[in-house]
């Protein structure tokens, strides 16, 4: 299912989809969030993360789940202030 994809002219915001899962819970899964650089801290972030999430709870979902990279010191604080917490931990090894 996907919920929405927008983009505001100018660069101000942009997203491509939140996708339901059903793997024994039901949540759903924000692929790409993108604030232009014009805008970033002043909120734009913040209010793309709460209508995400109000949209997950009007779907009584259980919960609201994002990749970030470990190096994206800005993001993480975004979504830690958004109270994402680390559920899970991705390894990788470089070919």
């Amino acid at each position: 299912m996907v919920l929405l994809r927008r983009y505001f002219d100018g660069g101000v915001w942009r997203y491509r989809r939140y996708d339901v899962f059903c793997k024994g819970h039901r949540y759903a899964r924000l692929e790409d969030l993108a604030v232009d650089e014009a805008v970033r801290g002043q909120g734009v972030g913040g209010e793309l993360l709460a209508a995400a999430k109000r949209w997950a709870r009007n779907r009584r979902l259980e919960y609201l789940e994002l990749n970030v990279l470990a190096q994206n010191e800005n993001a993480i604080r975004l979504y830690e202030s958004q109270d994402f917490v680390e559920a899970t931990k991705v390894m990788r090894c470089m070919l």
